[in-house]
């Protein structure tokens, strides 16, 4: 801070001070006079006000148990002369003790505070009971009453005369035995009750709950509820700011208020009300006689409930004030009243300052304008760039290196306003809320920077040095800023900023060593990769990555290179700090300082280790291909031929690597274009596309043999790579030819088995019924006068039965060697199966076979053979129905199934046939559509064949299927649209 005023001021204020201590000791002497009467009257006032306090709750919480005793007496009475006036007790008959019951119960209802309201008779028997269950009344039923003639209560109450109440011990309620729980404070009133003639007729009980009691208690003394407490006649408390010291009488607690203080509880227990103080603290005390408080009670009784019996004696109201709190009050006025007084004695220390300040103020006057121009001169003769300013921010000073520095005259910029006029638009708000804080602070010294801009727009960053200047009062009237350039600084500081986080957010790792090589930097990176920290390494050599795997003379070209000035690149092998081994890349250069000398070396390496092993893997793999490989670049030049293809064509892999593709893929003009025609697809093609094309290919040795080459491309960042698999086809086509020549062969060997199998289904189908027909003619020849007429009919039929069957053999035999024309129409396949079910109907009845058909909803019409359909499919029914002909007592089920069947294809209809026969094996179910194949003794074997051939012309499929437990399922398929 600088004030205008010389240095040896500091004379004047010790003057200042010593008058302003002189002043102060006497304002102190009075002002502790003042507090000391203030004192005596406040604790002499407090400690009445307090007493007082006391005795007043105490009196209110003594008219509040009273007036609540005279609430309940008024209860008592009313319900006793109520009944008594209504007559209701001149007959206890049921229509008079229900009105009087009903009467309880509303009653009870609206006070809320009795938990059992009884009238007893003069047996002690309960005639009326209203119990409170959780705030409602209820008229217990008449057989659970209970007789009550020897409780205390009872024999009590029955013995008053009238207008006499009855009132018991305060204590908890207890059922069979045991207290109540939650625990239920409880006294019990009661009053004799007449009929009109005079007569006791039994007596009225109420039960009073007497929480209600208790809480009135604490609402009339809030004010002191933290000292206040109820007693019973032995001392125990009925109600304490404590719950849990309360009814220790009945809990079986020891510990009462006349255990605690039992001097004290001798002098309350003697007298009924007063205030008295011992060691203990202040003891204040007022006595309720519960029973002289009830009008008309003639005695106290002395029997109770509990277990520990007491009489009804009277109850203690006592507002004890510890002695802690007694002796509070000096704290208390001292808490009050300290700052007051501090405050006035602060005021004072102001007053004499001010006082001896005055004195002095005229001799700072005078000399202030002699000092302003002493520093003025001071700030004209240094180098920095200062700037005055006043409170407004108008310029009052400035020096000429400023002016130097922005091209600014004085009289241009005095006055004016230094941030709207010097500095840059983006930074006015920034450092106008700079400069209100340095005027609020009022610090002496502060630092801050500002961008100021010259007469032409150039900026500069100043870093500025603010100091105070104030009047002879010390007051502030403005701001002296003493600043430099620090421009060129603040750049150079950004650019190191930038390239440290670079360095070290770097997924590369680096390495910083001096010019000798002794490791003075590394970043998060090569510690991640090798392990080592920077006080692991620091100061040692790069060697001790070392693996031993590079050469001394290695090492000895990289040292030379870099210190030469230029940047080595390279591979090393180097091991972690856990002894693991990796590769890294390295860029190593050298780091010039201004004079253009090496002072360090930095190296940035990059972790090839996965690289490597992919290469590694890459290789391996390529060399060990079963086929010829072979890499390109996107010109077409081999980079790595395998072993395979040279072993393949004659090359060594250094004759192929660098050559055109050329070399080993034929080199006519048809050739050429197709290779470029496939190039060309590649490089347009997705990652790792491929395909394959057929060529002739040539060896090293001019010998042609044919290849198929398979072509695959993936894009690399040196453009995309083509790798091909040649394979050799010659072997292959050995074998197709070979394999065509078997082929032919089988189907002649397949035509002759069928002819063979033909001869001998006729030799053996054709016997039998020749031979029968021969017989019959040998009979008609041999004994032709002799056969009857019958005889002869029958031989006849037997003749024509086998010439028929006959015929069935040979239309078979037409049918698979020359298949009629297929007749294409559209037809309904539900009629078509119903229709081939009537065909076999003769054989359903002569089964008696149970047929099931489902059609699906929505089935197409189809183009086909509707005749040959009904044909195959009553075919396959009649197989159905003789596959359970050798089953006994099995009565034959075939299920018929039409849907649809949709695959990515084509669409079919799907016709399943499905019996409960004897089943077939599944071993035997391709020789089934073999042709002549049966397992009858009877029969061609070439249905299924027949079928199955005319099912396939139509682009449909035809299978048989073994169940699971008996029968077989034959499933045809038909094509919807066969012309697809």
């Amino acid at each position: 801070m600088i004030s205008h005023s010389p240095d040896h001021h500091l004379s004047k204020n010790q003057r200042i001070l010593q008058h302003s201590l002189w002043y102060a000791l006497i304002c102190t002497i009075i002002l502790l006079t003042i507090i000391s009467i203030h004192y005596s009257i406040y604790i002499s006032t407090t400690s009445n006000q307090r007493n007082s306090q006391q005795l007043l709750n105490l009196e209110l919480g003594k008219t509040s148990i009273v007036t609540e005793l005279s609430n309940i007496q008024s209860d008592v009475n009313f319900l006793a002369r109520q009944a008594e006036l209504h007559g209701y007790f001149d007959q206890l008959n049921d229509t008079n003790l229900t009105i009087l019951a009903n009467d309880f119960q509303l009653f009870s209802d609206k006070k809320i505070v009795y938990d059992h309201i009884r009238f007893i008779d003069i047996n002690g028997q309960e005639i009326i009971r209203i119990n409170n269950q959780n705030g409602q009344s209820i008229i217990v039923e008449k057989d659970r009453l209970q007789n009550k003639i020897n409780r205390y209560y009872f024999k009590e109450s029955f013995q008053l005369k009238r207008n006499e109440i009855y009132i018991s011990p305060f204590d908890l309620n207890v059922e069979h035995g045991k207290i109540q729980i939650p625990l239920k404070p409880v006294i019990r009133f009661g009053t004799p009750v007449f009929n009109s003639k005079g007569s006791k007729v039994g007596v009225l009980i109420l039960n009073y709950l007497g929480n209600r009691l208790l809480n009135n208690f604490r609402t009339a003394t809030s004010n002191i509820s933290e000292n206040v407490m109820l007693l019973n006649h032995d001392g125990y408390w009925l109600s304490h700011h404590n719950r849990d010291l309360e009814w220790g009488f009945m809990l079986g607690q020891e510990q009462s208020f006349a255990t605690d203080f039992e001097k004290e509880w001798k002098q309350v227990s003697s007298n009924q009300s007063g205030q008295f103080e011992t060691p203990n603290g202040l003891f204040s005390y007022s006595t309720v006689y519960p029973g002289l408080e009830i009008t008309g009670l003639g005695k106290e009784y002395d029997q109770s409930q509990t277990r520990l019996e007491y009489l009804n004696h009277p109850w203690n109201l006592i507002a004890h004030i510890s002695p802690s709190e007694l002796s509070s009050l000096p704290k208390i006025f001292v808490r009050n009243n300290m700052f007051f007084y501090l405050v006035i004695f602060t005021l004072f220390l102001i007053g004499t300052h001010i006082i001896a300040r005055l004195r002095v103020n005229h001799q700072i006057a005078e000399i202030q304008v002699e000092f302003e121009q002493h520093f003025r001169k001071v700030l004209e003769s240094i180098e920095l760039n200062v700037l005055a300013v006043d409170l407004q921010g108008n310029i009052s000073f400035c020096n000429d290196s400023l002016l130097n520095l922005l091209g600014w005259k004085r009289n241009q910029l005095i006055g004016k306003n230094w941030i709207e006029t010097l500095v840059v638009n983006r930074y006015k708000n920034t450092c106008a809320k700079i400069f209100q804080q340095s005027k609020d602070d009022n610090k002496s010294t502060s630092t801050h920077e500002s961008w100021l801009q010259d007469k032409v727009g150039r900026e500069y960053l100043i870093r500025w040095h603010d100091t105070s200047m104030t009047d002879t009062e010390g007051n502030l009237i403005g701001l002296i800023f003493m600043g430099e350039d620090i421009t060129q600084y603040r750049e150079n500081e950004i650019k190191i900023r930038h390239l440290s986080e670079a360095v070290e957010q770097s997924p590369a790792s680096v390495m910083l060593t001096d010019k000798h090589g002794k490791i003075e930097y590394i970043n998060p990176k090569f510690e991640h990769l090798t392990g080592y920290k920077l006080d692991d390494i620091k100061g040692l050599n790069p060697r001790v990555l070392k693996s031993g795997e590079t050469s001394p003379e290695d090492y000895s070209r990289l040292w030379n290179t870099v210190r030469k000035g230029k940047t080595w690149r390279g591979i090393f092998h180097n091991r972690k700090k856990n002894g693991e081994l990796y590769w890294e890349s390295a860029s190593i250069s050298g780091i010039r300082n201004p004079e253009g000398e090496i002072t360090h070396f930095l190296a940035v390496k990059e972790d090839i280790t996965e690289q490597k092993m992919l290469e590694e893997r890459f290789k391996h793999c390529f060399n060990s291909a079963p086929v010829a490989m072979v890499m390109t670049d996107s010109s077409g030049a081999i980079l790595l031929a395998n072993d395979t293809l040279q072993q393949l064509y004659g090359y060594k892999e250094e004759e192929l690597v660098g050559q055109a593709i050329n070399i080993i893929i034929p080199d006519d003009t048809e050739s050429k274009q197709l290779i470029a025609q496939k190039q060309n697809t590649l490089d347009n093609s997705a990652i790792n596309s491929t395909n394959s094309m057929d060529f002739l290919a040539y060896k090293k040795s001019g010998e042609m043999f044919p290849v198929e080459v398979g072509f695959s491309s993936a894009p690399t960042l040196e453009g995309k790579l083509n790798i091909s698999a040649i394979i050799d086809l010659t072997a292959r086509i050995e074998l197709e030819t070979e394999l065509l020549q078997r082929n032919d062969e089988i189907s002649r060997n397949q035509a002759l088995n069928t002819v063979g199998k033909m001869a001998n289904m006729i030799a053996h189908d054709l016997r039998n019924p020749l031979s029968s027909i021969k017989m019959g003619l040998q009979i008609f020849q041999k004994q032709s006068n002799k056969i009857s007429h019958d005889d002869a009919v029958e031989i006849n039929q037997i003749a024509l039965e086998q010439v028929l069957y006959m015929e069935e053999i040979l239309e078979d035999l037409m049918s698979y060697s020359r298949p009629d024309a297929v007749k294409l129409e559209w037809v309904e396949i539900k009629k078509v199966v119903e229709h081939s079910i009537g065909l076999v109907q003769k054989d359903i009845d002569s089964f008696n076979a149970k047929i099931n058909t489902w059609y699906e909803k929505g089935l197409p019409i189809i183009n086909a053979d509707s005749r040959k359909l009904r044909q195959i499919i009553s075919n396959l029914l009649t197989n159905a129905m003789q596959s359970v002909e050798t089953l006994h007592d099995v009565t034959p089920v075939i299920n018929i199934t039409v849907q649809l069947d949709l695959t990515e294809s084509n669409s079919y209809i799907k016709i399943t046939i499905q019996d409960n026969g004897c089943g077939i094996d599944n071993d035997k179910v391709d020789e089934l559509f073999e042709p002549f194949y049966t397992s009858r003794a009877k029969g061609t074997g070439l249905g299924l064949a027949i079928a199955k051939r005319f099912i396939e012309l139509q682009q449909g499929s035809m299978q048989l299927q073994a169940g699971e437990n008996e029968g077989t399922t034959a499933i045809v398929k038909l094509n919807i649209d066969p012309a697809q």
